[in-house]
């Protein structure tokens, strides 16, 4: 047959047909409600899954609800944290293992044999002929001291676009620590709003954390999105983590 139809009443269809729908409007990845949607971090010697929603290639949908998942992992060895759609069993599973599936896969983090975790978690986007001018989005998680040198690399991200005209940044540091700043990567300023509403244009930003200001500063070669430490109030060689995520759009 030259060509189907859906949905009618003298027809009788199944998942596939109501997952093809899912997929013919979102690629594979992790639903972003909140900027914690699935994500992993470690907890003791487990390591959890937060609340949020993910679609597979075939449009199978995985709901994590409130109180989230907690997985058992190998200390030691590199593993893997992932969402699975297990086509064999029917089911739609979170797991932690050394070793990635064959079957269709949602890669969330990858914990290294020293026990550091990064944050993989890529996000579904919509598929639309103008999908490029829509947001898309990022996250990812470096370690850095205080005694870096002016300049030193704290990361690079693979944006998710290229050619992007504006970049939201939301980063922590430590628990308290928090700044949210809008990137314009042509010009390498930042346009920060602040509570009495005044608008700043800058040239780096700074984070104030453990009794001390940070300053960094961002640029965009490509599609890569570099991030440099330029300066500490007081210097230690202490390490901390860093965790970044954005939205860049075109």
């Amino acid at each position: 047959m030259a060509y189907s139809y859906d949905f009618k009443d003298n027809v009788v269809y199944g998942a596939e047909d109501i997952n093809g729908i899912r997929a013919s409007m979102l690629t594979k990845g992790v639903v972003e409600e909140t900027l914690t949607s699935c994500k992993a971090e470690l907890n003791e010697d487990k390591v959890k899954v937060y609340e949020g929603q993910a679609v597979f290639t075939d449009g199978s949908r995985i709901k994590i609800d409130a109180d989230g998942v907690e997985l058992e992992y190998i200390a030691g060895s590199k593993s893997y944290v992932f969402l699975l759609n297990n086509t064999l069993a029917g089911v739609c599973e979170v797991k932690a293992g050394e070793t990635l599936p064959d079957d269709d896969y949602i890669l969330i983090a990858e914990i290294d044999e020293e026990g550091n975790l990064s944050d993989k978690r890529k996000f579904a986007q919509l598929k639309t002929a103008d999908a490029e001018r829509f947001a898309a989005s990022f996250s990812a998680e470096f370690e850095m001291t205080d005694d870096m040198a002016e300049n030193d690399i704290v990361g690079i991200i693979t944006l998710p676009k290229s050619n992007c005209s504006l970049i939201q940044l939301y980063i922590n540091l430590a628990s308290s620590a928090y700044i949210h700043v809008n990137f314009l990567p042509k010009e390498n300023i930042y346009i920060t709003n602040y509570e009495n509403g005044q608008f700043f244009i800058e040239e780096t930003m700074r984070l104030y954390a453990n009794a001390k200001y940070r300053t960094f500063k961002c640029e965009v070669s490509g599609d890569q999105l570099i991030i440099r430490f330029i300066s500490a109030t007081t210097v230690d060689s202490v390490v901390r983590k860093i965790s970044i995520a954005g939205i860049c759009q075109r």
